[in-house]
């Protein structure tokens, strides 16, 4: 019972700095004592060592937040919610990779929970990855069917893709759910008109039937086509072109 005093007590400071942030440090300090003592009493709680990395990480001592959900992570290896904020860890120490293995790790263990889904997203775009973020935007999007956002991310990474009839598709379907929003009608008839001119450049550069003005010229279209995406998500139309 006196640890669960002592998180509780935790758990109000942190609330407290939430409304004083002129007095965050100070009380995010009196929160981490309350956390200590609460694990100190009992070392193998996840409902300590989890908030407990949490308070680290945002005071930015990333490696005691790393030692922390490690042991939540071995304690309770099943649990999801050490392992997405050891990726959010991994991010802040700029381990990208690793961070996608742990939020893969997260969807694996809890198919439903989109804010992983939603880092992978960027993730994968900044590596290009086109399909896999169309992957988890389609959950997304069918977990979530509000989600403007994500309706709107879903077509544009299609098109990075160089996936235009899905795209066009993905654009439709938002029309429906999205009846007041006319961008999608928009987006859907420049893939519709592009269509054809984007496939004859993307058939003529990988068959070799191309010269300099002919790559300028596809990039162009590609730009036109990616650039409706300039949301949250990295893409960049000329540069999924040059890195093929």
């Amino acid at each position: 019972k006196y640890a669960e005093a002592q998180r509780f007590n935790a758990t109000l400071l942190e609330k407290q700095a939430e409304d004083k942030p002129k007095n965050q440090g100070k009380i995010m300090g009196l929160a981490r004592l309350h956390y200590e003592m609460a694990l100190a009493l009992r070392p193998n709680d996840t409902r300590t060592l989890i908030p407990l990395a949490k308070v680290e990480l945002r005071a930015k001592n990333e490696d005691t937040a790393k030692e922390y959900l490690a042991r939540a992570i071995k304690i309770h290896p099943q649990d999801p919610e050490p392992r997405f904020w050891l990726a959010k860890v991994e991010l802040k120490l700029v381990n990208s990779d690793a961070a996608i293995i742990e939020l893969e790790k997260v969807r694996a263990l809890s198919p439903t929970r989109l804010d992983a889904r939603r880092e992978l997203v960027r993730l994968y775009n900044q590596r290009l990855r086109y399909l896999d973020a169309a992957t988890e935007l389609r959950v997304i999007v069918k977990t979530e069917p509000n989600d403007l956002q994500a309706a709107f991310a879903l077509p544009a990474v299609l098109r990075a893709a160089n996936k235009f009839s899905l795209a066009s598709q993905a654009y439709k379907d938002a029309e429906e759910r999205f009846p007041k929003e006319p961008k999608f009608a928009k987006f859907r008839a420049d893939v519709e008109q592009r269509e054809g001119g984007l496939f004859v450049w993307v058939n003529a550069i990988a068959e070799g039937k191309y010269t300099v003005k002919a790559i300028d010229k596809f990039r162009e279209y590609f730009k036109l086509a990616a650039n409706d995406a300039a949301m949250d998500f990295s893409l960049n139309g000329k540069e999924a072109c040059d890195n093929g």
